[in-house]
């Protein structure tokens, strides 16, 4: 075999990567990376420049189309990201809500940043059911204030991505949309222009494991997620996790 693509259930990611680690070969696992930051951690260490993270928003055209506005400064200095994540339960069994959808969340910000800023907290959508969802607010020196909210007890099927800018703002209004709505101006000013992006239907899951097969085939960059990033993610997805903890517990 000339690579592997890891698309087992969560709590198993580490198990099988650590066993494939031994082939010495290109490993492409589902997100997240792993269930916890120590097994992240052993795994950025053992595979490092062998392993990346399926983080398919990364590949979602939309996405794109608003990293490629804020890297030619279309948008300014970018003061925010608000991500709304909701729908009815969860398909996979294997991880709560939290390790289900943040993931996501946090790597389309990797991608539109560069970076993931600090946790700096989380509020459960429901004290009694903490595991239906949260809200958590990112943010750290230089970098944009990050907040997600999300849930798994919400009728409608909902993936939106807003990003406000010094100059601009940014609109993805559904994970299945192609177009990207978005204003020039400062953020509010009611003479700001409108403006409208399409992004194309390129579906991002085949990107992904295309850009990977040519990866491993020698003619083509690796894969976006590294596993320094994808361990980023599982630091951040525990500290929201633990935020959450305390904030229904005080």
């Amino acid at each position: 075999m000339d690579g592997y693509v890891v698309a087992t259930p969560t709590r198993t990611h580490a198990e099988v990567l650590e066993q494939l680690c031994l082939t010495g070969q290109p490993l492409f696992v589902e997100k997240p990376m792993t269930s916890d930051v120590a097994s992240a951690r052993r795994l950025a260490v053992a595979a490092g420049d062998r392993l990346f993270v399926m983080d398919k928003w990364r590949y979602h055209p939309a996405i794109e189309t608003m990293r490629q506005e804020i890297a030619a400064g279309a948008l300014g200095e970018i003061l925010a990201i608000h991500s709304l994540r909701f729908g009815w339960g969860i398909v996979h069994d294997d991880a709560n809500a939290l390790w289900h959808l943040a993931p996501h969340v946090l790597s389309i910000v990797l991608h539109l940043t560069g970076a993931i800023p600090e946790v700096m907290s989380a509020v459960p959508l429901s004290r009694q059911q903490p595991n239906l969802g949260l809200t958590a607010f990112l943010s750290g020196e230089g970098q944009p204030s990050v907040s997600l909210t999300m849930g798994i007890a919400s009728p409608q099927h909902l993936r939106r991505v807003l990003v406000v800018g010094t100059q601009g703002t940014l609109e993805l209004r559904d994970g299945y949309d192609k177009l990207v709505f978005g204003r020039t101006g400062a953020p509010g000013v009611l003479d700001a222009v409108e403006r409208t992006f399409d992004a194309g239907d390129g579906m991002p899951l085949l990107a992904e494991l295309q850009r990977f097969l040519g990866f491993v085939a020698g003619n083509g960059p690796p894969p976006m997620s590294s596993a320094a990033e994808g361990l980023l993610i599982v630091e951040r997805l525990a500290a929201i996790e633990k935020a959450a903890v305390l904030s229904w517990q005080s």
